[in-house]
């Protein structure tokens, strides 16, 4: 101990004199009296060395940032230890948070490791909005999407197509996460299951008959012999939108879908050709992602609210997975 203290005293009196007198006379002996017992010359518990800390922070901020950071989380000392009094551990975090600067942000799925006291030291102050940004949906969203497709029930033979880096953390769908080919497949093969239950029918007496999970007005255009018309095709169009996307498609969006069956049902399959326009728009992008692009004037900050479906879809899939 004799010696640990002249090393203390070696470093207290190599301090400029221009240093800051707090850590002479409370940073210092908190740390001789709490921290170097394991972490000085003769004992270095995790590698970690503190007698010889300089008191011009900047010159060593990784291990004052550890310092900091093990006396505010109540980590070090260890419990079985003489730990510093509260007023003195808030006075070291701060004294440290001074001198380190502002910690650099990390990655969403590094978590959520920017130091409490700039979340929480500072009064909260008027910030620039996050930019536009369009989320691709989480699993669990994904597969509320499917089930409200086929009345609460995950079709057979469904894929999950989105699935997530094994990183801890805040898992943040704009910035880590896209659609890419080998999903784009999974969505495909997905959204014909889906259909599939949505015009699951077997034909009695020549006409079909829908079954459980699929959907009535879908099931009476899978008739072989009927020729739908464009007020039908219409309505399955838009009836698909609300349960895919949740809300009314356009006249310009309706009429594309239209077309679509039309060339698809020049081969034929009259049948096929309505479960390609459902499909369709199963695979649209507004029904794989959300977005938060914001409408309207900017405020005085250059902000834009969400709009109402935005804000609808926001709230909906943060409180439970469905739109």
């Amino acid at each position: 101990m004799l010696r640990l203290a002249c090393l203390m005293a070696f470093l207290l009196a190599s301090t400029p004199a221009s240093a800051d007198d707090s850590f002479r006379t409370k940073i210092a002996p908190l740390l001789q009296t709490h921290c170097v017992k394991c972490h000085g010359p003769d004992k270095q518990l995790g590698d970690l060395r503190l007698d010889d800390l300089p008191a011009e922070v900047s010159r060593d901020r990784d291990r004052w940032r550890a310092v900091r950071d093990q006396l505010r989380d109540g980590l070090m000392p260890p419990p079985k230890q003489t730990r510093p009094d509260d007023a003195a551990v808030r006075q070291a975090v701060a004294w440290i948070s001074a001198r380190t600067g502002e910690a650099t942000a990390k990655l969403p799925n590094e978590g959520n490791l920017i130091p409490h006291e700039l979340l929480f030291g500072t009064p909260a102050q008027v910030e620039p909005a996050s930019p536009p940004r369009v989320w691709r949906l989480s699993p669990e969203a994904y597969l509320g999407f499917s089930k409200g497709l086929a009345r609460g029930k995950t079709p057979a033979g469904l894929v999950q197509p989105f699935t997530l880096t094994p990183e801890r953390g805040i898992k943040d769908f704009a910035s880590l996460y896209s659609i890419d080919e080998p999903s784009t497949e999974i969505l495909i093969r997905n959204a014909e299951a889906m259909v599939g239950v949505q015009t699951a029918h077997e034909i009695i007496d020549g006409k079909p008959r829908g079954k459980n999970d699929s959907v009535r007005e879908f099931v009476t255009l899978m008739d072989p012999a009927l020729e739908p018309t464009r007020p039908q095709l219409e309505a399955a169009v838009k009836l698909q939108f609300r349960l895919a996307i949740g809300r009314v498609p356009t006249d310009e969006e309706v009429a594309r879908f239209v077309d679509l069956y039309e060339k698809c049902a020049k081969a034929g399959d009259r049948p096929g050709a309505v479960r390609t326009m459902l499909q369709a728009v199963l695979l649209r992008t507004d029904a794989m992602f959300r977005s938060e692009l914001g409408g309207g004037s900017p405020d005085a900050s250059g902000r834009l609210r969400l709009t109402p479906d935005e804000l609808v879809t926001a709230l909906s899939l943060a409180l439970n997975d469905r739109r």
